[in-house]
């Protein structure tokens, strides 16, 4: 009887301890923070980061109107380190440059569906050409990015860049907050960024409208690059 009594204690503690781990490791998992020993130092986000940026994530009914509102948007010019460190792990896996102090002329798209390959297509101006890079993961961009499934790299004429330029340019990107407010869950990042010889601005949208000015730039983008999306994976 003795040892019955035993063998059910210890059953019992080592459920309980089970159970314990278990929660630890679910817990762990909704920390944005929990990447960070993998992209090393701050120096590695891609994003400015300023300390009055950091949110705390809400776990609430998504279908909350004050939720979507209030979703983390930073200051403008930054996001939240949370959203900072996902878009970082995934441009990391692509093995994107970081532009944010580039003294070139850079123009990049990076698309992070929730479902859907990670795509980035840039274009780097240098002194008489325009180079394309265009990369697609095998991953998610809601999950693990996987590994780099196709890369395109060409030449484009520099009246294209300059006709992309002019496009930016007459949507005020530069006066834009880099974190517009709409905002959800699933669904898809549309980041934009451009840099020049003394400036750097991003403009990151969840899902923006089909009659959005900056979304008609992005998917140009992603038609010079050659990659063919269906229409019903454009969200």
């Amino acid at each position: 009887m003795e040892n019955h009594r035993r063998k059910t204690v210890w059953v019992v503690l080592a459920i309980a301890g089970f159970i314990s781990c278990k929660r630890e490791v679910v817990k762990q998992s909704q920390n944005p923070k929990k990447y960070e020993n993998k992209l090393g130092d701050s120096t590695e986000l891609y994003f400015p980061v300023v300390a009055l940026a950091d949110t705390i994530e809400k776990t609430q009914n998504p279908n909350d109107t004050a939720f979507i509102n209030s979703f983390p948007q930073g200051i403008d010019g930054y996001v939240s380190h949370g959203i900072n460190v996902w878009y970082s792990k995934q441009m990391k896996a692509m093995k994107l440059p970081i532009i944010k102090s580039s003294r070139s002329p850079v123009i990049r798209f990076t698309w992070l569906r929730t479902f859907h390959h990670p795509i980035s297509v840039e274009l780097k101006k240098n002194a008489s050409t325009v180079e394309l890079t265009g990369i697609q993961m095998s991953g998610a961009g809601g999950y693990e990015p996987g590994e780099v499934d196709s890369v395109v790299i060409k030449s484009v004429s520099t009246s294209k860049w300059d006709s992309i330029e002019q496009e930016i340019n007459r949507t005020s990107f530069w006066q834009l907050a880099s974190k517009r407010k709409r905002g959800g869950t699933d669904g898809a990042e549309w980041i934009l960024e451009v840099a020049g010889k003394t400036k750097y601005h991003f403009v990151t949208q969840w899902c923006p409208t089909k009659n959005d000015a900056i979304r008609k730039i992005e998917l140009e983008l992603i038609e010079l690059a050659g990659f063919y999306i269906p229409p019903r994976d454009i969200y």
